[in-house]
């Protein structure tokens, strides 16, 4: 039981770090904090912005509506050569069809 207590802690303490990545096609983005890259091209910036962020950290990676999904998968690649295994994607709510 106390085992359980502290993963649950730990788990609580562990702040995600945000990306958010937006649209449309011909121009999309990735922006970390104050810094936005564009994620389809090695640059500096792209390098600089990731580099930001803290070993084993988690990352929570958000999507505009009309974000493209190679954008989307450019930075979940980017962050997995670095060595980030705990990302999440939050995918965009859109209403139901009715």
């Amino acid at each position: 039981m106390m085992l359980f207590a502290l993963l649950l802690l730990a788990a609580q303490s562990d702040a995600a770090v945000a990306i958010r990545v937006t649209g449309p096609v011909d121009d999309c983005r990735a922006v970390l904090g104050e810094r936005t890259f564009d994620p389809r091209v090695d640059s500096a910036d792209r390098d600089a912005a990731l580099a930001t962020i803290p070993a084993g950290a988690t990352v929570r990676v958000t999507a505009d509506e009309d974000a493209p999904y190679r954008c989307i998968g450019g930075v979940i690649y980017d962050l997995q050569q670095r060595g980030h295994r705990k990302i999440d994607f939050v995918a965009p709510q859109t209403p139901p069809r009715r």
